[in-house]
């Protein structure tokens, strides 16, 4: 049996960093229809979606490692009980882990 909270969508995303790379970690950044968290290093970064559209997120990190970058869209729910708010298109993004060119050192 459903319960009403289970059938509208979550309004956040999170970004998950392997435990190799939390470390490393630097400030994440956000632009478009979401809210980055402030603290950082973190195993996990959950993010607020305020409105529809692409919400880009940028993950630092603090050894000179390429950032990563993705891109989450963001659309209407089903119509139904949640009037249609903004969603993630998925609920996790995961960070890969550090390769032998993050490692290197002229990187």
């Amino acid at each position: 049996m459903n319960v009403l909270g289970s059938l509208c969508p979550v309004s956040t995303f999170d970004v998950d960093v392997p435990k190799d790379r939390v470390t490393d970690t630097g400030p994440v950044a956000a632009s478009g229809p979401c809210q980055a968290p402030s603290v950082y290093p973190a195993a996990t970064y959950t993010f607020i979606v305020t409105g529809m559209g692409v919400c880009h997120v940028t993950v630092h990190f603090q050894s000179g490692a390429p950032d990563f970058v993705t891109d989450m869209k963001i659309t209407r729910s089903p119509p139904g009980c949640c009037g249609n708010a903004p969603v993630a298109e998925t609920t996790v993004v995961y960070v890969p882990e550090s390769g032998p060119a993050d490692a290197a050192t002229d990187n």
